[in-house]
């Protein structure tokens, strides 16, 4: 026994002074008497005396006595503590994507809300003494608190639990749970979870589920497509939907940049996913391209959640491209032919004499020289070198003018698989044809380069880094002076130098929260900015390749600025966990908490005794009010 209050005792002092009052008070009695006899004790005055000599008086005395010492007890607040009579309970919480569900009497609550009041519940009512631990099982999967003995505590560590957009890990939450208990941190452990929990067919006492699942339906959409038929002109958009409970028809509303298409209704199976499509014909050819596409189930069910889905194809990853020839022919085949096969750019052609009138041109992904040697490199964006001499930061230097004879001279590709810039600029070149070129400028390189053509070792084209730290892709000839705009390979290396010298921010638009995206940035880029669904901005760090985990589902913004001030900006769409719509999952293992053989629960705690208190005070004022009146 401990006591919360010791100096509550000092009220033990007033029993000294109670029985000094007992012995010394003086006490009077009246007596009916004749007046005569008054008269003669007139002159003196008749003290009796009436000591504590009988047991009434003494038990009166006693019992106060007892009063006091009780009410000095009870206001020392003594704590009684009984050995192992309390556990140490570990919960659980599923804070998965699936616990958003709408609970199945209240639509105001969600599967979350229900568990944690049945946490609160099992806490309330468990005997005083008792420690609770919360493990939240999420994406992350770790202990929030161990061992709160306070229980007010431990309910603000509930309140301030949060569902996680992803999948639950039960395994590691129950390892986490088997070490509290192995480590005596744990006597007795529960799962709040809308998932069917096996506990085998002989369930242990240390193991106890919270259910919170239902069975009402679910629908969800899980996939979105785009074609579109330049021949036909129609754009087809196709989906698909499934329905966990019930078989019923399910009705698809499409829109194309925030437009409604209309809808469309199939009947679908219990638990199968069934495909949608819906033909749309363009005559005008307003959807060869878009911003963004949505489908949604229009069906009323309990996680409105995974109702939609977006495609987005944000207009930031056109590449700009500045052309700066007198014979742009060939390059603006290649680039009219790449917008058409999804390789979406924007060509402005200029002479070399108007670019010679410009101090400097800046707001382009890409400049590309062909012939013409400009005074300087332009301060921002990729560069493409065709056939000039130096330019200061160019990182080579050119030697001399070369003409071969009859039939020239042939490049040929490189033996350099290894090499990273290599292997992007020479993706899904399966000829690898060589190259026949009539007239060519003999280049030194100073930097570290990649080269992909070369002839007897002179290097033809190459790609790397200038002294400016730009992408830079170098040819040391004409296209007109070469057999390369007649080759196969011609269109699909003109892709490859684009992707290298402008990369996309995102090559794909559709995700599920969980999964890590990695984003491609260009040289100029200065800072890197994810606005969540919930609106939350998250400056990242810059480097070649940035990774970026989805905590979320719903639709991400990424919003590139570049060192002159220039914003891009590309939508992406994370959508809800397919695990995680199904009401009806099960857990699929059989699940157990290995009890400690030496097991050590915590000291049951009784402190209650403020009843009590109540009782001692009144009956000691009680018992000193009548003899107060008695006497006085």
């Amino acid at each position: 026994m401990s006591f919360q209050y010791p100096w509550g005792l000092l009220l033990l002092l007033a029993i000294p002074v109670l029985i000094v009052i007992y012995i010394l008070l003086n006490k009077y009695k009246e007596d009916t008497v004749s007046s005569s006899y008054v008269w003669e004790l007139s002159k003196k005055f008749i003290k009796k005396k009436n000591p504590i000599n009988t047991f009434s008086k003494l038990l009166a005395l006693i019992l106060q006595c007892c009063a006091i010492v009780f009410l000095a007890f009870s206001l020392a607040q003594p704590i009684f503590s009984f050995k192992n009579g309390a556990d140490n309970i570990v919960f659980i919480l599923d804070s998965s994507a699936s616990m958003k569900m709408k609970s199945a009497d209240d639509d105001t609550k969600t599967k979350f809300d229900v568990a944690k009041e049945k946490i609160k519940d099992v806490v309330a009512n468990s005997t005083n003494g008792c420690t609770f631990s919360l493990i939240l099982a999420d994406s992350s999967t770790k202990a929030v608190c161990q061992n709160i003995s306070d229980v007010d505590i431990f309910n603000s560590f509930i309140d301030n639990a949060v569902i996680d957009d992803n999948n639950s890990n039960l395994d590691n939450a129950l390892s986490i749970a088997q070490s509290m208990v192995s480590e005596n941190k744990g006597s007795l452990c529960y799962i709040a979870t809308d998932e069917t929990i096996d506990l085998g067919e002989n369930p242990g006492d240390n193991l106890k589920v919270l259910d919170v699942s239902s069975k009402d339906n679910n629908y969800a959409i899980k996939d979105l497509e785009y074609s579109y038929d330049s021949r036909k002109k129609v754009m087809t958009l196709k989906t698909k939907v499934i329905s966990y409970a019930e078989d019923t028809e399910i009705k698809v509303e499409f829109f194309v940049n925030n437009k409604s298409l209309g809808q469309k209704r199939l009947n679908v199976e219990k638990g199968k996913l069934s495909d949608i499509s819906v033909d749309i014909a363009d005559l005008a050819g307003n959807y060869k391209t878009y911003e963004s596409i949505k489908a949604s189930v229009l069906n009323e069910d309990k996680l409105p959640e995974d109702n939609d889905y977006y495609l987005y194809r944000s207009e930031g990853d056109i590449t700009k491209i500045l052309l700066v020839s007198s014979n742009p022919l060939y390059f603006e085949a290649a680039f009219s032919a790449l917008n058409s096969n999804n390789c979406r750019n924007s060509c402005d052609v200029m002479k070399s004499s108007q670019y010679a009138l410009y101090s400097s041109v800046t707001g382009y992904d890409i400049y590309v020289f062909d012939g013409y040697s400009p005074k300087q490199l332009p301060a921002d964006g990729a560069v493409w070198l065709f056939n000039i001499d130096s330019v200061k930061g160019c990182g080579f230097v050119c030697q001399e003018e070369v003409k071969p004879v009859d039939p020239g001279a042939l490049a040929k590709y490189t033996i350099n698989s290894s090499d990273l810039i290599f292997q992007q600029l020479t993706k899904n070149l399966s000829m690898k044809n060589s190259i026949k070129v009539g007239q060519y400028k003999r280049y030194t390189l100073n930097n570290k380069f990649t080269v992909l053509l070369s002839c007897d070792n002179v290097p033809f084209v190459f790609a790397g880094k200038n002294d400016n730290n730009q992408r830079q892709i170098v040819c040391n000839f004409d296209l007109q002076n070469s057999d390369l705009p007649m080759l196969a390979d011609y269109i699909i290396l003109m892709r490859n130098f684009i992707s290298y010298s402008n990369p996309k921010v995102l090559d794909v638009f559709k995700y599920e929260a969980g999964d890590t995206v990695t984003f491609s940035l260009p040289d100029s880029a200065k800072t890197i900015v994810v606005t969540t669904p919930s609106g939350k901005e998250e400056p990242i760090s810059k480097s070649d390749l940035t990774t970026y985990k989805l905590e979320e589902a719903g639709t991400y913004s990424v919003k590139v600025t570049n060192y002159y001030g220039r914003e891009k900006v590309v939508n992406f769409y994370s959508a809800y966990p397919s695990d995680e719509s199904d009401p009806l999952k099960a857990d699929g293992k059989q699940r157990s908490i290995v009890k400690n053989s030496q097991e050590q629960k915590a000291n049951a705690i009784y402190d209650d005794i403020l009843p009590f208190v109540i009782v001692a005070v009144v009956f000691f004022l009680t018992d000193w009010i009548l003899y107060g009146h008695e006497q006085f």
